[in-house]
């Protein structure tokens, strides 16, 4: 018999659909703006707006017109090629319909955009050939999904395309817009998953359940959890310890803890120099003054125009293997090292060490001689004595190359700048007859003819050596990196040392060292950064020189005849250029000022090289202030959320009144109409918690056929001792009361609404206070009140 109140599906059968659609356009614009982290601006998005919609809509018309499945795929495909043509080659089509010329326009713009990417990093343009494959993928996304979501229910698989855009994002991207761009893609999948959730229960049969009002419930329900949870991750999460590492270390999978690889951040001709720093960043108590390398860059990028390093580490204490040549003869130079404010891996010392012992966990890279921490722990000050043997290198003046030896490629690897000409390397080394004068000859070269400035700006250049070698001007990395560049050419291997000079020596805390000899503490601070080249001769092994004017190194004096030589502190005006002096007696007397030496040396902040790991920065906001934040603004969530429920309950009693109100207004006062209502209600709040325990009518069941089923289950339900008084059979009873409100005449309900009432709490009442129900609660209770 036909159900006298009427039960409306209008809104789950129409709007539902609908919201589904348009939640999967907010996964894939929630997607798109993902893209923030790799372009500079937001203008891209105006390009991909219609390779976005246009598919969306054409799918979704073509499958309301009941088009089957490979005609809309063929829809698609001509409306991709007529519109991406249209957007990204306009001019080049004929009839609409793209031609060889377009493919060649195409193909020329994704040549362009990814030659210059290769030399950039993100943020970058959003240049024609990048947006052009980008709208492909989501013309392809979109109409995949609308497939998978809508036509073989599997709305699972219809986000995969987008979530796995979404992690190659943050994995091609740098640390730019990150937690804007994960909100805006959990904010579209939000929507989507409470959309898909919403069209799933307007699909869902129930006998006597209100399916308009259900569908919405569950609608509000994951909007309203949903929310909440990106709210508060929003907020919470960039607090958090640890917000900042990778969830997974994608450079560690499939590698063992040894080796290591750790790869260098470049240091190359494209560098700025960064404001000078003079905080101290690490002590060395040593007999002598010498660089202290941090490590080498061996490998060189022509098309990016920077060096990077490959060293492959292995835990090491004690003695360090050697590079250098069998014959190589040395002293023993002592160091007692303290780190400071230097943060990074790697650790510094003299060039060559030969043992260490550390007081943490250290590991070692044969081939560029270099020593990092194990532990990558940002706040790690270790300590550490270091012996290093200082090599003679004298021998390498008669040295030859390596026609010997097997030369790894890699460190002859050249430049592509037509700068580097045979003419002009041959008018340098026109004097030299060994491989070693033309290196001296290359030093010479650049320090007779150069000058160090360190205001110059080659970032932007299309070719950096050509208009360094026009300005005859830069710093440390320009010198040292072109001077190698050059080296290679005349078939010298060569490589990047990067690390510090000597640092201002403390003459006040000079005390003896364990060996009786006279030490000194030197200070070394950020300006004290710098970087040069070294040469690899056969039989010797690598050896530093020295093209940057105003510096020099205290232990490559003898074979490059260049004195040593640093910056000094900003303070000083009157000289320019600190000459450290030998032996014992490291005091500090000065140059005066000419066109080959300069004020201060490059530095950077960060104290050079790191992997994965950024400079210690200083915040505005203490930790207390910090702390207090994020308890204010968990409150706030947890506030909002209560907001949220209470209000949600407030309008469930609305609804209700207004329902009963509008029954007497159409009906009058007649009581049977009131009672139906009230019937009506109590059974569907009596299913719902029922649903709680796992008890859910089947499609083709009656409200007695139902009861009966229930009624057996509930029975076994073990009630607290808390529960106040309830009845097994109130299941039973209500059923009889739906069944004639359903089936009998309208009159049957009259005076039942509340026994109806009643008996629905009743089951509500042995539900809450059963083992079962105390599983099921606090959640799920409040979801089953808002329902």
């Amino acid at each position: 018999m036909q159900n006298p109140l009427g039960t409306r599906h209008s809104w789950s059968n129409q709007i539902a659909p609908l919201l589904a659609e348009l939640g999967l356009l907010a996964l894939a614009v929630g997607t798109a703006a993902g893209f923030i982290r790799l372009f500079n601006s937001w203008g891209f998005l105006s390009e991909l707006a219609i390779p976005i919609v246009a598919p969306w809509l054409l799918a979704l018309t073509l499958r309301r017109l009941h088009i089957n499945l490979f005609a809309s795929l063929a829809a698609q495909v001509l409306a991709a090629c007529i519109l991406l043509t249209a957007i990204f080659a306009p001019g080049s089509s004929t009839l609409w319909l793209p031609t060889p010329a377009t493919a060649r326009l195409l193909s020329a713009n994704i040549s362009d955009s990814f030659a210059a990417f290769s030399q950039l990093v993100a943020p970058v343009p959003s240049t024609p050939g990048f947006l052009f494959i980008i709208a492909v993928g989501f013309w392809l996304f979109v109409a995949f999904a609308d497939a998978a979501a809508f036509r073989y229910d599997g709305p699972t698989q219809a986000a995969i395309p987008f979530f796995t855009t979404f992690l190659a994002l943050g994995i091609l991207s740098r640390d730019t817009a990150r937690v804007g761009s994960t909100i805006y893609f959990l904010a579209g999948l939000l929507l989507y998953t409470s959309s898909q959730l919403a069209l799933r229960a307007s699909k869902t049969r129930w006998d006597g359940l209100p399916q308009r009002s259900a569908t919405r419930s569950v609608a509000c329900s994951a909007l309203i959890i949903g929310s909440g949870a990106l709210l508060g991750g929003s907020v919470l999460g960039p607090l958090l310890p640890g917000s900042t590492e990778a969830v997974i270390n994608l450079r560690k999978l499939g590698k063992g803890s040894e080796p290591r690889t750790v790869v260098s951040p470049f240091v190359g001709i494209r560098s700025l120099l960064g404001e000078r720093s003079n905080t101290e960043l690490f002590t060395v108590r040593s007999n002598e003054a010498a660089y202290w390398r941090l490590t080498a860059l061996e490998e060189f990028d022509p098309i990016r125009d920077i060096w990077i390093s490959r060293g492959t580490y292995q835990r090491s204490s004690g003695e360090l293997p050697s590079n250098l040549g069998p014959n190589v003869s040395g002293s023993t130079l002592s160091q007692e090292i303290q780190i400071s404010g230097l943060t990074g891996l790697w650790l510094p010392g003299a060039y060559q060490p030969s043992r260490i012992t550390s007081d943490t966990e250290v590991s070692f890279d044969r081939e560029s001689s270099s020593i990092i921490l194990v532990s990558t722990d940002a706040k790690a000050r270790p300590s550490y004595k270091l012996d290093s043997l200082i090599a003679d290198f004298s021998a390498a003046a008669q040295a030859q190359v390596g026609n010997s030896e097997k030369i790894d490629p890699v460190y002859l690897t050249q430049s592509q700048s037509p700068a580097i000409t045979p003419e002009l390397l041959g008018e340098i080394t026109a004097e030299a007859s060994t491989p070693f004068e033309r290196a001296l000859a290359l030093q010479n070269w650049f320090r007779n003819e150069f000058r160090y400035d360190e205001t110059v700006d080659f970032s932007q250049s299309a070719d950096p050596i050509a208009d360094f070698l026009q300005a005859e001007a830069g710093f440390c990395q320009q010198f040292s990196s072109t001077f190698a560049l050059f080296a290679r050419a005349l078939g010298l291997p060569s490589r990047v040392g990067v690390g510090f000079t000597p640092g201002d020596p403390l003459q006040s805390t000079s005390e003896p060292a364990d060996s009786g000899a006279t030490s000194t503490k030197y200070s070394v601070r950020g300006r004290h950064a710098h970087a040069w080249p070294e040469i690899y001769f056969a039989g010797v092994g690598w050896v530093p020189f020295e093209p940057t004017p105003g510096r020099g190194d205290p232990q490559g004096t003898p074979y490059t005849g260049v004195a040593a030589a640093q910056a000094l502190p900003p303070a000083t005006d009157e000289v320019t250029t600190t000459l450290l002096g030998e032996g014992s007696n490291n005091t500090a007397t000065t140059a005066p000022p000419n066109a080959s030496s300069s004020q201060t040396a490059p530095t950077r902040t960060d104290s050079g090289p790191n992997t994965g790991t950024s400079p210690t920065e200083t915040s505005p906001t203490s930790p207390g202030t910090v702390v207090r934040f994020a308890l204010l603004a968990l409150l706030s969530t947890g506030v909002l959320l209560a907001a949220l429920v209470g209000a949600a309950l407030v309008r469930k009693q609305i609804k209700r009144r207004r329902a009963v109100q509008q029954l007497r207004a159409k009906h009058g006062e007649e009581r049977a109409v009131v009672d139906a209502a009230l019937v009506e209600d109590s059974w569907n709040r009596s299913l719902l918690w029922l649903a709680l325990i796992g008890i859910r009518p089947e499609v083709s069941e009656t409200p007695i056929e139902f009861a009966s089923r229930a009624s057996a289950a509930m029975s076994a339900i073990e009630v607290s001792s808390e529960s106040p008084e309830s009845d097994h059979a109130a299941v039973s009873a209500l059923a009889k009361l739906e069944t004639a409100r359903r089936y009998g005449s309208l009159g049957n309900c009259s005076g039942q609404g509340i026994a109806a009432q009643a008996a629905a709490d009743s089951v509500e009442q042995l539900i809450r206070y059963s083992s079962s129900g105390r599983r099921s609660r606090s959640l799920a209770f409040v979801l089953a009140s808002l329902k």
